[in-house]
């Protein structure tokens, strides 16, 4: 039974994750989208590190299916919350008109509209072997704190916590960097390089470890966690700003699936490497070929067509600028 409920979960996610982000247009608009992005990513960081808080304090209560029916109460609060948004229902003639459409049809009209853009294809190809290696990273990292750090549990529960708050760093800080300095292209790059340079830096940290105590590793952790939450605010932005507003739900929907899909092969292979090689040496290698990725998609064509409007805006913003001097 608790099987099943971790199977219904998980069916009632992929649903709502695709809905979820594609009606941040709606309710902000287009020009609030990287803000709004980082506003969602960092709270539900911060609901990671406050909701297994407040699970273990009800824990000793002792009552599971009390504690069931808590967590299905908070489930129905936010369904509640959900339907009390009026912009939501909004744009229902369009909807109607999707509804009616063949599914296998609707469904291959938004996967061509989202491999006719050229920076959305060069996204999808790009964070293929990135979430391989996510995927691999995930398996392996609680592993590494705990047996090869040997972190205990109180430890291991802050060293979760700096990650989150890295994390939440991440998301709040990437859409100004994303909109002023970097843009969407190089911001993904960078931040799946530094996202390799952290795994690489596994090597010198079990040194590290040895002779200064857990120190390194908290820092190690809020590094990781501020990548991780870097590369989340083009992702998201990058879509919802360059689908049409019909085929978002459709795009967003496809990118979860081969994001998920890409991510749990990760995980089945990084286990059974880690029984090979080592924990370690999985994720040495592994933020390796994170480097290699990110340099050499960094020349690629996709790259230039994802940078364009960014540099376009950059150069029209300069020009205003010296005239105004």
């Amino acid at each position: 039974m608790l099987l099943l409920l971790v199977l219904l979960t998980g069916v009632a996610k992929s649903i709502f994750e695709p809905a979820r982000i594609a009606s941040v247009p709606l309710i902000v608009g287009n020009h609030s989208i990287p803000t709004a992005i980082a506003l969602f990513q960092s709270t539900v960081q911060t609901i990671n590190i406050v909701g297994p808080m407040l699970a273990g304090l009800l824990l000793v209560i002792d009552h599971p299916m009390l504690l069931f029916s808590i967590s299905a109460a908070t489930y129905l609060c936010s369904a509640l919350l959900l339907s009390s948004i009026g912009v939501l229902k909004e744009d229902q003639k369009a909807q109607t008109k999707q509804l009616s459409e063949p599914y296998f049809a609707s469904l291959k009209m938004g996967i061509q509209g989202t491999v006719e853009i050229a920076s959305l294809r060069f996204l999808l190809i790009f964070m293929i072997p990135v979430m391989l290696v996510l995927g691999l990273f995930l398996t392996n990292y609680n592993a590494l704190l705990l047996q090869e750090f040997q972190a205990n549990a109180f430890h291991f529960g802050l060293l979760e916590t700096v990650f989150a708050i890295g994390a939440i760093g991440g998301a709040l800080f990437g859409p100004k960097l994303m909109s002023r300095y970097l843009g969407p292209g190089l911001l993904s790059i960078m931040s799946v390089f530094l996202f390799g340079m952290v795994m690489i830096a596994v090597a010198p940290l079990t040194f590290l470890r040895e002779a200064s105590g857990l120190l390194p590793v908290y820092g190690w952790c809020v590094v990781a966690g501020l990548a991780q939450g870097l590369y989340n605010v083009p992702l998201g932005a990058t879509f919802l700003m360059k689908l049409p507003k019909e085929l978002v739900g459709r795009g967003l929907s496809l990118f979860n699936a081969v994001m998920n899909l890409c991510m749990i092969i990760g995980v089945i292979v990084g286990g059974w490497l880690a029984r090979q090689v080592g924990i370690s040496t999985v994720l040495i290698y592994a933020g390796v070929l994170l480097v290699v990725i990110a340099v050499s998609f960094r020349m690629m064509k996709g790259y230039g067509e994802l940078q364009k409007e960014f540099l376009q805006q950059k150069a029209a913003n300069r020009v205003i600028k010296e005239e105004m001097m």
